[in-house]
């Protein structure tokens, strides 16, 4: 940190105005604890020079600082105006999916595709999506993003469960065997196993993955379903 400030410094005194030196200003001031500084900085550096980067920095800055509402606005007025703009439309997309507003995000992704059809996010998420209300291109994105990624335990949980969303279950319970294989730890995909095992008429197996997983003390998003699950059991 004391080096960066040293070059940081000589920057500042050297070119004052020049947009990418504001955008490191915010970040050391963002690292300070700083965060009314790092926002007038960033806002600087995009009035002066308007752009991909110091736009997705400006917006995180404003939805991390609890203006998210503001934070949504900024991104979607910048995306009406750079409509083919795939990073920053990703990034609506990813927040939109998080907070639950799926409709929305399966036409951001959607939109992504049209100028970056091998985008493996959105292939990956918008498989997610249609799982269960369109399985064919669901299986046919999930596809495209297990072949781009074969050892990505997301890919592989999505296609998992897309195989069982079309009955697949001998196939969906494979694969994700391969992503525990990869991602053994991780709550969700042992609770989707545990999905999968149950569907194919494994209840022993299935309640045996439950309640390992309910007996430990990670939380996770599905917990209070696994423990509707293990109940039905």
């Amino acid at each position: 940190m004391d080096d960066a400030q040293s070059h940081l410094t000589v920057l500042k005194e050297m070119v004052p105005e020049d947009p990418q030196v504001l955008r490191l200003r915010a970040t050391e001031a963002t690292l300070r604890g700083n965060h009314g500084k790092a926002r007038e900085l960033l806002e600087q550096a995009h009035g002066k020079a308007p752009g991909t980067e110091t736009a997705l920095m400006l917006f995180r800055h404003y939805w991390r600082g609890g203006d998210r509402e503001g934070a949504l606005k900024f991104l979607e007025d910048w995306l009406e105006e750079y409509p083919r703009d795939s990073a920053a439309r990703l990034e609506l997309a990813n927040i939109q999916l998080a907070t639950g507003d799926n409709a929305k995000a399966r036409e951001q992704y959607s939109r992504v595709l049209e100028s970056d059809k091998d985008n493996f996010t959105a292939l990956n998420n918008l498989a997610w999506l249609l799982r269960k209300t369109d399985t064919q291109k669901a299986l046919e994105y999930a596809g495209k993003a297990t072949e781009m990624q074969p050892e990505s335990p997301s890919a592989l949980d999505t296609m998992a469960m897309v195989l069982l969303e079309n009955g697949d279950t001998a196939r969906a319970r494979r694969t994700m065997e391969d992503a525990l294989a990869l991602a053994g730890d991780s709550p969700t995909l042992r609770y989707h196993y545990a999905q999968i095992l149950s569907e194919a008429g494994d209840r022993e197996q299935a309640v045996a993955v439950l309640e390992e997983l309910l007996a430990g003390e990670s939380e996770f998003p599905e917990k209070e379903e696994a423990r509707k699950l293990l109940a039905r059991l």
